[in-house]
């Protein structure tokens, strides 16, 4: 916000890690979820380094079947592969092995089978696209805003991502409302995020704060004192 009120020209870009798709619903997406349902497989490949990749493949004899299923994955702007058999059958195998173009597959052609095997848990890292540039931004004004934070430290929405998810409150003593604020973090805390308190002018503020609470058992946090000054106690969920 202070970056728009006081470097309006300043350009500004976002990360963008997929592409956002609808849902696909016409007779040939139909076509295509049908097929992926009856001959299609969905499997998780993990190299020595510990890095996740999917590959959707569907088997298909040479023949009309098999000439539909590339011609509408091209029509539709999924790259494939075919291969032969490893095993010397006449079959010949369709592959996706792009992560994010088995995702937009997945989620947009919507094969049912073939999604409940999908787990979010398993997706891995993701590589950057091209970065997006913001076309324009406006200063607003001084209003309230709020602030939330996810278990990984990343907020995805509409395909771009956001390191911001962190939830900080500046001297804490100085701020009428600082114990509501901790205990609205609270959900955020339990589930993985982080909350940052700072209180330099009274010193143990937050700690004791965090203590006293009924509702946040002292057992579910560990506080970090960090020799530093202003003093800084971070929660961190055990």
């Amino acid at each position: 916000m202070q970056d728009a009120k006081n470097n309006p020209n300043k350009p500004t870009w976002a990360t963008k890690l997929i592409d956002v798709w609808e849902e696909d619903l016409d007779k040939e997406a139909g076509w295509l979820a049908g097929i992926y349902d009856g001959e299609g497989t969905l499997y998780l490949l993990r190299d020595i380094n510990g890095a996740v990749n999917f590959k959707l493949s569907v088997a298909q004899n040479p023949g009309d079947i098999l000439n539909e299923i590339q011609r509408l994955l091209r029509r539709k702007g999924y790259p494939s592969v075919d291969r032969a058999s490893s095993m010397g059958f006449p079959c010949r195998h369709v592959t996706t092995g792009v992560k994010r173009t088995v995702l937009r597959f997945l989620g947009s052609i919507r094969p049912i089978r073939l999604l409940k095997k999908f787990s979010f848990d398993e997706l891995g890292w993701i590589t950057r696209m091209e970065p997006v540039r913001l076309e324009t931004k406006d200063f607003l004004g001084e209003t309230d805003l709020i602030g939330f934070q996810t278990s990984t430290g990343t907020f995805v929405c509409e395909g771009l991502a956001s390191h911001n998810s962190l939830i900080v409150s500046d001297e804490m003593a100085f701020q009428t409302d600082s114990e509501k604020a901790y205990m609205g973090a609270l959900p955020s805390i339990r589930g993985g995020g982080k909350y940052v308190g700072i209180s330099s002018a009274n010193p143990g503020f937050f700690e004791r704060m965090v203590k006293d609470q009924d509702r946040a058992p002292w057992k579910k946090h560990t506080l970090v004192r960090r020799e530093i000054k202003p003093e800084t106690i971070d929660a961190i969920p055990d």
